[in-house]
């Protein structure tokens, strides 16, 4: 039994190719090897079935140790606690019941040139590529495991700033109001020093407050079956 891919319409040659073309992407992970693993959740049904998304305890630790590495920027080789397990299996579910609407309004594809550049925002967030080659290499990740990570984000993302798309204009009185408000981590800049990192900062916090409401709204009316930790 092959590991399920979590995203459809990404095939794991094209996403590896664009992959590795990345400078400073050295590739370590492994092509031949295939994890299988039990199931923490199934979104979409009660059980595994056609049209549902899996999630698999692998891909929990996975992400888990990737929340550890976007935090510190130094891998490290530790187990994952249970409290950090808990936080990526809902991280993932979350992202599921995106990906699992996004599926079904068919915006759930992920060309090569997209998938580039979500993985220069990927190794960006987690301290550039080498600190992720290590992990890919300490955890024997095949390569596709590590490319449907990276599609499902710029996935998710994209599909929420579709949905956000009425209010994802951050606007120079909304800067100027936030900044005099201090609601943000460039206090002690001058305005004009600060304007366009406060105006993305505003645009991220909207986004997530939107990504939010997407998912409540799911979580509301699509089944999930979360399993025991183990």
């Amino acid at each position: 039994m092959r590991r399920r891919a979590l995203l459809a319409g990404c095939g794991a040659s094209v996403l590896a190719g664009a992959a590795a073309a990345l400078p400073g992407w050295g590739g370590a992970a492994r092509a031949d090897v295939v994890h299988v693993d039990g199931l923490a959740a199934v979104v979409g049904a009660r059980s595994p079935r056609p049209g549902a998304v899996l999630v698999r305890w692998s891909d929990v630790d996975l992400r888990a140790h990737l929340a550890r590495l976007a935090a510190t920027g130094t891998y490290v080789a530790s187990p994952v606690s249970r409290a950090e397990r808990e936080q990526a299996r809902e991280r993932l579910i979350a992202d599921a019941l995106l990906i699992r609407e996004a599926r079904r309004l068919r915006l759930d594809e992920v060309g090569p040139p997209r998938l580039a550049i979500g993985y220069r925002a990927f190794f960006d967030r987690h301290g550039g590529a080498a600190p992720v080659e290590s992990l890919v290499a300490s955890l024997s990740l095949a390569r596709g495991e590590l490319d449907q990570v990276v599609a499902w984000e710029v996935a998710t993302g994209d599909f929420v700033r579709r949905s956000a798309a009425a209010f994802a204009t951050v606007t120079d009185a909304e800067v100027d109001a936030a900044f005099v408000a201090e609601s943000h981590p460039f206090v002690g800049l001058e305005l004009e020093q600060a304007r366009e990192s406060l105006r993305a900062f505003l645009l991220e916090r909207r986004l997530d407050a939107e990504r939010a409401r997407v998912v409540a709204r799911l979580a509301a009316r699509v089944p999930v079956a979360r399993r025991r930790l183990p």
